[in-house]
């Protein structure tokens, strides 16, 4: 059998050569590898499965031609190359070296199963002593860079009595240039970032010292530094009909709020789009400003391509200047789908259909407009008889979504822009007539969303509205619910006000463990509660409830919180711990 099996994965495996089934990295005293030393090797193994290789098993299923159906799902068989086993060995001593064992000394053996036509690569590693960082210096040539330095200093990723690691030294830079560009230093690089490392201090301790230089340039056979300077945006120029096939000049121009909208047609009020940009003229040139502005105007889903260019503008007395081009391909004003749905169950059939559709940018400032029709039939056993009964339900929701908050006032300015306030209004109404019940429900809700940061949302559900009616219910079918699942049917009517903070952690890739925590606080009846006690409209003929157009309106407080914490151990394995709490307090009309 494992002859046969051995064959199988090596069916497109010349005579001459043989499969890599499997690799592994041994340090001195059989000691596992450090972390990451495995994925730098550019020759990997097949993705095994319980000691199978199931891809390479389908793609032996084809003709071994890439153009085959079976080689395109399937993976091609892994074939040892000896020269990139050699280099795997120079990679790994780098790989040690850049992570502080300078004396690293690595070599490899190849083992070949000659009957079952595999090989087998073994790599040692004998790491020698691992130095640390003793001292920590930096040397800042640019006077004018020094006070940023100095003032984020307490966010460096250098820490003293860590092991020397090119990687940490890596993000040390790249955290320096995001302060520089995100102070006004646009052309602000790695390059002018270098490290020297000295090792003679003794017992494995390392002096570091970070060096930011200079701009350097060109004066005939002489290279010459200057000071880096902070540039400013001199025009910011919006394109939002850009297309770039054709790419060519706008007819028609306007400036709005010191922005130039350059058009042939503008279809959008120019508050929604200047609302998206979170820079403008004059402004110092922040990276962050244009990664805010790029995100804003992918979240609101109306454009197909986004692009910003800068050039550089005229030099005026303040120092350089950026000219900023936003490009904008629209997405096209109405899309429409369309979900049949075909199904059977025990042995009878139905069919459900849904209707949906997009309208985009209904009132000239970017709203999105959605509308669902749903519906469908289907036939179902009764319980005692053989005859089946029909079951239809029919629905639909309509919502619009606004790029703003939704206020009878003017709400220009309200928030700052990175928090991207945004508006939902939505509507729904659901009809279900079966054998077991029949029912229908109408729902609506006020939304406002915003961004406090990047990892911190808020959510207000100033108004929602369920109503439902229960026209009737089956006797048997009733009787055989539990108490709980009665309360599902049963006419109801319910307003609630509700606000949610969401912290998702997981998106700040700088840390290796995260946190989420999401909290919700609702409060349900009481709007209705002051409009029956500003306009009495007599007491319910039972005196269990008060009621609304026949139906009974509940009060209740439900707070309920949810907080998480993730270990990552390495990029594929990590444990998760989860605490949630909530409850329902009912009062008024519910108590």
């Amino acid at each position: 059998m494992a002859s046969l099996v051995s064959c199988h994965y090596t069916k497109h495996v010349p005579q001459d050569q043989r499969l890599l089934w499997d690799q592994d990295i041994r340090e001195k005293d059989d000691k596992s590898a450090i972390k990451g030393a495995e994925s730098i090797l550019k020759q990997q193994p097949n993705q095994k499965i319980l000691w199978s290789m199931p891809k390479v098993t389908i793609y032996n299923w084809g003709n071994g031609q890439d153009s085959s159906f079976f080689s395109r799902i399937g993976e091609a068989p892994v074939i040892l190359d000896s020269i990139k086993t050699r280099k795997g060995a120079e990679q790994l001593q780098y790989y040690y070296f850049n992570r502080g064992y300078f004396g690293a000394k690595t070599d490899y053996k190849i083992s070949l199963y000659e009957k079952k036509r595999w090989a087998r690569v073994d790599y040692y590693v004998t790491p020698g002593a691992r130095f640390y960082l003793d001292t920590i210096e930096t040397e800042v040539r640019s006077p004018k860079l020094r006070g940023l330095v100095n003032h984020f200093s307490s966010e460096t990723v250098l820490k003293k009595g860590d092991p020397y690691d090119a990687d940490q030294l890596d993000r040390e830079r790249s955290r320096l240039v995001e302060i520089f560009r995100n102070h006004g230093y646009y052309n602000f690089s790695k390059s002018y970032i270098s490290y020297k490392a000295d090792t003679t201090l003794g017992n494995y301790k390392v002096y570091l010292k970070l060096i930011i230089d200079k701009k350097p340039f060109r004066s005939g056979d002489t290279i010459l530094y200057k000071e880096h300077e902070k540039y400013r945006f001199n025009e910011v120029y919006i394109e939002p009909d850009y297309d770039f096939k054709n790419q060519s000049k706008p007819g028609d121009s306007m400036e709005y709020m010191s922005y130039v909208l350059a058009y042939d047609t503008l279809e959008y009020k120019p508050r929604y789009l200047t609302d998206a940009v979170h820079f403008k003229e004059g402004d110092i040139y922040r990276q962050k400003d244009v990664r805010e502005t790029y995100s804003h105007l992918v979240g609101y889903q109306a454009f197909q391509i986004t692009e910003i260019k800068l050039k550089e503008g005229p030099r005026d007395t303040a120092g350089p200047t950026l000219n900023a081009i936003i490009h904008l391909y629209p997405l096209p004003k109405y899309t429409f789908n369309i979900q049949p749905e075909l199904t059977t169950t025990n042995g009878y059939g139905g069919l459900n259909m849904s209707l949906g559709g997009t309208w985009r940018n209904v009132f000239g400032a970017g709203e999105a407009l959605d509308l669902k029709f749903s519906g469908g039939f289907d036939y179902q056993a009764t319980a005692g008889d053989d005859v089946a009964s029909q079951a239809i339900e029919v629905g639909g929701e309509l919502s619009i979504s606004f790029p703003r908050f939704l206020l009878p006032f003017n709400s220009v300015g309200l928030l700052p822009k990175r928090m991207r306030p945004r508006s939902k209004i939505s509507l729904s109404a659901n009809r279900t007539t079966r054998f077991e019940f029949d029912r229908e429900s109408f729902g609506g809700r006020l939304s406002y969303f915003w961004n406090e940061t990047r990892l911190k949302t808020h959510n207000v559900d100033l108004y929602d509205v369920t109503f439902a009616k229960l026209y009737e219910i089956n006797p048997t079918f009733e009787g055989n619910l539990s108490e709980f699942q009665q309360l599902s049917f049963q006419s109801e009517f319910i307003t609630a006000t509700r606000y949610s903070f969401t912290y998702n952690g997981q998106l700040d890739e700088r840390k290796v463990n995260h946190q989420y925590f999401k909290g919700i606080f609702e409060m349900a009846g009481t709007s209705i509660r002051l409009g029956k006690a500003l306009a009495p409209q007599g007491e319910n003929t039972d005196g269990s409830f008060d009621l609304v157009a026949g139906v009974p309106y509940y009060q209740y407080i439900r707070p309920e919180l949810d907080y998480r914490f993730y270990w990552n151990f390495t990029e594929k394995l990590s444990w998760a711990n989860r605490g949630y709490t909530g409850f329902i307090l009912p009062y008024g009309n519910s108590a």
